[in-house]
């Protein structure tokens, strides 16, 4: 059962959400007025959540009243509506003038009834068949309305709720990350003080063993920086700042660093797009430093391309590396897949684990194509004003050898 004290509507003050509804059944009805209240069991009164009775200057005043009449009715009925012919005068609605009321059922989307559409008359009167329907018809608008509600307040409690989780997260990996990094550079100490202690008596083997270890703690190193990069990610919100695919481009020159022989470059519709700054930044990186790091030749180019697609940009990284063959390619957005051996290319392999992770939190999709030599990894970015909040999984298909 949703709790409408916590949605507000057993607080007394009015919804603007239902006032077409009541100022349509009075006119319609040529009622002097109509109203939508909720039933507040705790109290046994009505709520009123909005009154349209323009005659009527007492009604402002009034936030509540009781109904001994009508809401029994309502209550035991389904989907029906029903019809008060001698509004008690001890009934709230006599306050408001009514002599004779109809009303339906405002239901919860369960159908549970929980409030009641009310439109009245100041004197006796037969309610005909069209006056049934049309507030049969207002009572289901408003219980839609109500279920929007409940709805909103569902997804307001679900994102804090998410919000609280990733917190928790957050500060669970970083602590972890912590705890985990100590031991690793008392190892990384402990193997350099040997090697300076030993190294006069030390043989090719245990020089090589001691570099093992070194090489190892630094991978264990990057693992714990990955791992802690992709619980910590972001659901797509953007920094505030704007670069241009110029400035990106050149940055992304600058963190991949030179690699002899190779080559990044960029056309011109990439160059003149103002991006966002931020996750894109490194999800292109990754993806880029990816290509780079799996060519297998001295010459050879990366290149970024930029089409603008209306509500989003999709960005495409091609390279003229050794592409990838179709049995590999339904896994290499797997945490720790590899084409590769750990020795013969460095990595935590889960580099495009968290792009795929970041373009998708984004609202945006990644896909590759790769026949024979080259491929080509497609992500699509949504523009700013686009840009859904963290929510939606979107499935992707996979892209380059992960490193």
């Amino acid at each position: 059962m949703h709790d409408l004290h916590a949605l507000g509507l057993l607080d007394g003050r009015p919804d603007a959400a239902f006032d077409s509804l009541t100022r349509l059944a009075a006119t319609q009805c040529a009622a002097p007025g109509a109203l939508v209240s909720f039933h507040d069991a705790a109290t046994a009164r009505h709520v009123i959540k909005s009154l349209y009775a323009p005659e009527r200057s007492a009604a402002g005043a009034l936030a509540s009243y009781t109904d001994a009449r009508l809401w029994p009715r309502l209550a035991r009925q389904d989907g029906l509506v029903a019809i008060v012919e001698e509004v008690s005068p001890a009934d709230g609605l006599a306050a408001l003038g009514a002599v004779t009321c109809l009303g339906g059922a405002v239901e919860l989307p369960d159908g549970t009834p929980i409030g009641s559409f009310c439109v009245w008359h100041d004197a006796p009167r037969r309610w005909t068949e069209t006056e049934r329907d049309l507030i049969r018809a207002l009572a289901r608008c408003a219980s839609e309305i109500l279920r929007r509600m409940l709805a909103e307040q569902d997804s307001a409690d679900l994102r804090a709720a998410q919000a609280r989780s990733r917190a928790e997260l957050h500060r669970f990996a970083h602590a972890a990350a912590h705890d985990l990094r100590s031991p690793l550079r008392a190892i990384a100490n402990a193997a350099v003080w040997l090697s300076e202690d030993l190294e006069p008596v030390l043989c090719d083997e245990t020089r090589a063993h001691i570099d093992q270890m070194l090489s190892r703690t630094a991978r264990l190193h990057r693992l714990v920086d990955d791992l802690l990069a992709c619980c910590c990610l972001d659901t797509g919100a953007e920094a505030p700042g704007r670069i241009t695919g110029q400035e990106m481009l050149a940055a992304l020159r600058a963190q991949t660093g030179p690699r002899p022989g190779l080559s990044l470059h960029a056309d011109a519709a990439f160059k003149a797009a103002a991006l966002p700054s931020g996750p894109l930044t490194e999800v292109l990186r990754r993806l880029v430093d990816n290509a780079l790091t799996f060519h297998d030749r001295d010459v050879g180019t990366v290149g970024l391309a930029l089409d603008d697609r209306g509500e989003a940009w999709q960005i495409t990284v091609r390279d003229d590396g050794p592409g990838i063959a179709p049995r590999h390619q339904t896994r290499v957005f797997d945490p720790f897949a590899r084409l590769f051996s750990q020795d013969a290319v460095p990595g935590s392999g889960l580099g495009l684990t968290m792009v795929e992770r970041q373009v998708r939190l984004t609202g945006g999709q990644v896909w590759l194509h790769s026949e024979g030599r080259g491929t080509a990894v497609h992500v699509t970015w949504p523009k700013p004003a686009n840009m859904r909040q963290a929510k939606a999984d979107r499935p992707s298909s996979t892209a380059h050898a992960q490193g």
